[in-house]
């Protein structure tokens, strides 16, 4: 690690001050086992800081593992790539990534997981079954279900958290149904389990205790006075702030669309990002159309992450865009929240569809993101209301309510910094509670009828305990908590995608090699079980309701009988778009449909 840092140059303002970040995170490794946080601000260097402290940390304390909690899978493998890097191949059979395979898990009635060929269990399944490994990076989901949810297969993992440096990144994402969940857990593990966790962010959350009030988790901050380092960098990269809110029905996608080539062709390579996957391919769509010259570029988790990859590597990067800078030749990308967090882009404009706060600053910190710019501007718009269709986004349409309000408000100063960011959760936690019930950050659930939540179930179990239909059942009992219920009720996301392979890249040589192979032989389960890993990077998550009616359109097949794995035909992976999700759409002809 230290090897590897010496190869960064404290050479302009900004680098030196994560240099001084990363030094103040060696420092503090000493301290106590225990809750840490670690707050910067977005592009501070938070995974190499964070591994930093993490690696002296557990030296000294004789701690047995680092674990990484991710929210999301799209940064969950740049993050294992850049601890790789650091590492080095030496190491490289130290660090495990586990999350959702293009498989889903198949269990036995004992809740154990059951491989094709017992005898071929590999190394990658038996590190996933109990994170016995060095670095493990997984989500949140997958640590939330190791704490508190049904199934041997997630308790297995579950001492793995002990003794051990737990690493929360983007800590703001955590589920709101399971904060309180995730705040009980954060003290067990510290309390009673001798590991140290550590919150990472650039947007703290204000969260919600026991009676109501909001206050900060009791922790001890990594860098006492990092909000020094949030005025040196909001004072380096000077970008400015601006709403563009108009009446409901203004920002058309034409309109929208006028707006962002206009930005990017007189200010510079323009990054824009929208809520909804819909909205991003539309405008995608009609910004190339409008201007064949510019370079535009579209991302969204409808395409494979090898194809994300592929823009945010080689297109949309640090050097193609000083290189499209110097050429004066405009460049447009168009994506959705995928890219606010972990990921290391650098625009002259930003223009955000209004979301939470903590999403907006999140947007912000790819503008001028190294300061090498004199500054940059941060454009918030609001699109018409036909185009972000949030119903079904309870928590994402309050937040995006609540930001709308703050934001515009003229009197309002630094409304992306973190004094607005923490009124900003204290108000959502607040509104989310009263829109749903005063148990929506416990997780709800209805058991026998009865409605109930997690941390009461786990408790007192009061609501069951004294309901009149339930009390002659518990009465007789001691022990009355309902875990078994609690356990099998619980699910952080609610997740009933399946993941299809495409034809992109080497998506078609995977699918030819799965296609000719028997899964159910011994001497050919090595080689598919090697070609299913090799096939992530090539595959999408549909909805098991999209999967369905793509099967009777003949748009995904089935890739061999009673295997479920599936892929889809060629012509329905878009080289600009990825997967086409209406049922009939091939590639070609799309842009009037679209717009």
């Amino acid at each position: 690690m230290n090897k590897h840092l010496e190869q960064f140059k404290a050479d302009t303002p900004i680098n030196q001050s994560r240099a001084a970040m990363s030094q103040e995170c060696l420092q503090a490794a000493p301290g106590r086992v225990g809750k840490w946080n670690l707050t910067l601000p977005t592009g501070a260097g938070k995974t190499l800081s964070s591994l930093r402290f993490a690696l002296e940390h557990a030296r000294r304390h004789h701690l047995s593992r680092i674990i990484y909690i991710i929210p999301y899978t799209s940064i969950l493998d740049q993050t294992a790539n850049a601890i790789r890097k650091v590492l080095g191949n030496e190491y490289k059979d130290c660090i495990l990534e586990h999350h959702s395979n293009l498989v889903k898990e198949t269990l036995n009635k004992e809740g154990e997981m059951e491989p094709w060929s017992p005898e071929r269990k590999t190394w990658y399944m038996e590190a996933t079954q109990t994170w016995n490994v060095p670095i493990v990076l997984t989500t949140s989901v997958q640590y939330l279900n190791a704490l508190y949810a049904s199934g041997k297969q997630h308790v297995r993992r579950m001492h793995s958290l002990a003794n051990a440096v737990v690493i929360f990144d983007e800590v703001q994402a955590i589920p709101p149904t399971s904060l309180r969940l995730f705040e009980h857990s954060l003290d067990f593990l510290a309390g009673i389990c001798h590991s140290s966790t550590i919150r990472c962010t650039a947007t703290p959350p204000e969260t919600v205790t026991e009676d109501g009030t909001h206050a900060h988790l009791i922790e001890t901050p990594i860098i006492p006075d990092s909000q020094a380092y949030f005025d040196q960098f909001s004072q380096f990269r000077q970008c400015e702030v601006v709403c563009e809110r108009k009446p409901s029905n203004y920002w058309t996608v034409e309109k929208m669309r006028d707006f962002i080539m206009e930005q990017a062709s007189s200010k510079g390579p323009t990054l824009v990002i929208v809520n909804t996957k819909k909205l991003a391919s539309k405008l995608a769509c009609a910004c190339r159309e409008l201007n064949t010259e510019a370079d535009v570029f579209h991302l969204s988790t409808n395409m494979c992450p090898a194809h994300r990859k592929e823009i945010i590597t080689n297109r949309i990067d640090k050097k193609s865009l000083e290189k499209a800078r110097r050429k004066g030749k405009a460049v447009v990308c168009i994506s959705t929240g995928l890219i606010e967090a972990g990921v290391d882009v650098d625009f002259d404009v930003i223009i955000r569809s209004v979301a939470g706060l903590d999403s907006c600053t999140q947007a912000a910190g790819r503008c001028n993101r190294d300061a090498n710019r004199p500054g940059g501007r941060v454009i918030l718009i609001n699109p018409a209301n036909n185009l972000e269709k949030l119903d079904f986004l309870p928590e994402l349409k309050i937040g995006r309510e609540i930001a709308m309000g703050m934001i515009c408000d003229p009197e309002e100063g630094g409304i992306l910094g973190n004094k607005s960011v923490s009124l900003y959760f204290k108000e959502f936690y607040g509104k989310l509670t009263r829109s749903q019930n005063h148990d929506h950050l416990s997780y709800p659930f209805i058991c026998s009828g009865v409605a109930t939540n997690m941390e009461d179930a786990l408790s007192q179990n009061s609501k069951l305990m004294t309901h009149p239909r339930q009390q002659s059942k518990y009465a007789p009992l001691r022990l009355f908590q309902a875990f078994d219920s609690a356990a099998r009720h619980y699910h952080p996301i609610k997740d009933d995608t399946i993941s299809v392979i495409t034809p992109y890249g080497k998506g078609e040589e995977c699918m030819e090699k799965l296609w000719n192979m028997n899964p159910h032989t011994d001497e050919e389960w090595e080689q598919w079980n090697e070609w299913i890993q090799k096939a992530r990077a090539y595959s999408v998550a549909i909805s098991s309701q999209l999967l369905e009616k793509c099967l009777n359109s003949g748009d995904i097949i089935r890739i061999q009988e009673g295997v479920d794995i599936y892929t889809t035909i060629p012509n329905k992976y878009d080289p600009f778009l990825g997967f086409l999700t209406d049922p009939g759409e091939t590639s070609g002809a799309l842009t009037v449909s679209r717009i």
